[in-house]
């Protein structure tokens, strides 16, 4: 495959579907997902999904565009190396409820990276997308929300089909919760 497959690895997000794909080259071959489901070159930025009608265009600038027979495509943009300050990162920690789930979650920092903490699940860390967007390989993304005085007041998480599912922030924390 070389060095131009190579480039294409990484994680590449779709605001628009709330979805992530991830891809890596395994054995010189571009793969995707978490199970390395190895991809068919079809030209050098396009690649087929074996026994599927699905096709994915890697184009300028970092663009992906997820082409599937008989759907609309779904675009996808690879993810920035976003690097928000301590100030930022801080202005995230807290404890919220998701009343329509009825679970809580902790944002909290390990040194200065930062991780969702569910109870009885494993921590999860968190790559920032964006300075108010994160993701998690188990969890989703999460797109922090702000209310009119630019407080974080709460985050919505979505897993592709399950879309905005809101947590109301309850409390600031400047110390990671205990289990």
């Amino acid at each position: 495959m070389g060095s131009a497959g190579a480039s294409l690895a990484g994680l590449y997000w779709s605001p628009i579907a709330n979805t992530t794909r991830r891809f890596s080259v395994e054995d010189g071959t571009l793969a995707h997902g978490p199970g390395g489901i190895r991809l068919v070159a079809v030209a050098a930025n396009r690649f087929r999904v074996p026994d599927q009608p699905t096709e994915m265009v890697f184009e300028a600038g970092g663009q992906l565009r997820l082409e599937t027979q008989g759907q609309k495509p779904v675009l996808y943009r690879r993810a920035s190396d976003a690097r928000p300050s301590r100030d930022q990162l801080d202005a995230l920690v807290g404890e919220y409820s998701s009343d329509e789930l009825g679970v809580d979650w902790s944002i909290l920092l390990e040194g200065d990276a930062p991780v969702v903490r569910a109870r009885k699940m494993p921590d999860a860390p968190l790559r920032p997308l964006e300075p108010d967007i994160l993701y998690a390989e188990d969890k989703g993304i999460i797109r922090f929300t702000r209310d009119r005085t630019r407080n974080v007041d709460g985050f919505l998480v979505g897993t592709g089909r399950v879309r905005d599912v809101r947590f109301r922030r309850a409390t600031a924390t400047s110390a990671a919760p205990r289990r």
